[in-house]
């Protein structure tokens, strides 16, 4: 595997540790926010009806759900391929410019692909961002 690769793995790698702590942080604050709100109701409304105290629980685990489902399962569920984690680097470095992604892209390649053109224009394309990564 080429460092280039690796390194574009690495990020990978990172940035499901920051979308976990990014998930589990947000559910955490939306559950004990929930909590905070409802038991608040609770207090000043005085409340003593179970079927209250039911429909509390209920938002409660509504809210886990949604909440859990939109910030923890869809973003680590989606997969970022190489290409696209390259133009979302884009962004932050534009001095990298479509470099990054041909580079990636040409590492799939096989060296002895007919409809891929310079095997060495490629390498060379290759080596150079890697220089400039």
């Amino acid at each position: 595997m080429h460092p280039l690769q690796q390194k574009i793995d690495q990020l990978r790698g990172r940035l499901r540790q920051l979308l976990l702590v990014y998930g589990v942080s947000a559910t955490v604050a939306a559950v004990v926010g929930t909590i905070v709100a409802l038991g608040t109701i609770d207090y000043l409304l005085r409340l003593h009806d179970p079927g209250m105290r039911v429909l509390s629980s209920l938002a409660l685990v509504g809210v886990f759900g949604w909440v859990a489902y939109r910030c923890l399962w869809q973003p680590l569920a989606t997969h970022l391929a190489d290409a696209e984690l390259a133009l979302q680097l884009k962004r932050h470095f534009p001095e990298l410019g479509d470099q990054l992604a041909c580079a990636l892209e040409f590492l799939d390649q096989r060296d002895d692909e007919p409809t891929a053109g310079s095997a060495a224009m490629r390498r060379a394309v290759i080596d150079h961002t890697w220089r400039k990564v």
